[in-house]
């Protein structure tokens, strides 16, 4: 049984996407505000729009999936900071963001997103109707939240993290994986979450 939920609207427009392509068919994970929501992460706000990640050839299918509901076609995104291949979605006063291959990139690290080989094996699920949706894991986003520099998010998320963190250790250990990092930003990480980082990280 689900613990966390989200409002009537974000869960309808999540769930019209999950029927027209489930995720266990094309791999996607939900991520942002929503997927902070549904793993207990206080954001003090109600989430206003869905993220979902997916790699590059999936996100391809996935705008076709979803075609119905789309507002602009699928556009590489590049800045000094991120890349991604964007595309939208809205259905009544909800709006989507599909997130393909996904990479930040700051002089303390560069971090690449990885779904299908990376974080779809030890993404937590979540029952949404008749399909299983999987969340993009607290490691991911709070290596993204120390990386955009939002402190507010990251302390939220180390909090539900330190509460369980051997739940956390893979999900960890795949997120490090794409890391490439400085060692001032592993040893940052380290002191937020000694105990998960305890076996990726040397101390």
């Amino acid at each position: 049984m689900n613990e966390h939920s989200l409002s009537h609207s974000l869960e309808n427009s999540i769930r019209l996407l999950t029927e027209a392509c489930p995720p266990e068919t094309l791999p996607w994970m939900l991520g942002g505000s929503c997927g902070l929501v549904l793993q207990g992460v206080d954001i003090d706000r109600e989430p206003r729009d869905i993220d979902v990640y997916a790699d590059e050839e999936e996100a391809g299918s996935l705008h076709r999936a979803w075609a119905a509901w789309s507002t602009d076609e699928p556009e590489w995104s590049v800045t000094d900071r991120y890349r991604s291949l964007l595309s939208h979605y809205r259905h009544e006063r909800v709006t989507a963001e599909l997130v393909g291959s996904f990479t930040v990139t700051t002089p303390q690290c560069r971090y690449e997103t990885v779904i299908i080989e990376g974080l779809w094996p030890v993404g937590p699920e979540y029952a949404l109707g008749r399909h299983i949706i999987r969340l993009m894991p607290l490691a991911h986003e709070l290596v993204f939240n120390l990386l955009r520099e939002r402190e507010d998010r990251t302390e939220a998320i180390v909090r539900v993290i330190n509460r369980d963190p051997d739940k956390h250790v893979e999900a960890m250990r795949a997120v490090w994986n794409r890391c490439q990092a400085s060692s001032s930003f592993a040893e940052r990480l380290y002191v937020l979450c000694p105990q998960v980082l305890a076996g990726i990280i040397p101390n």
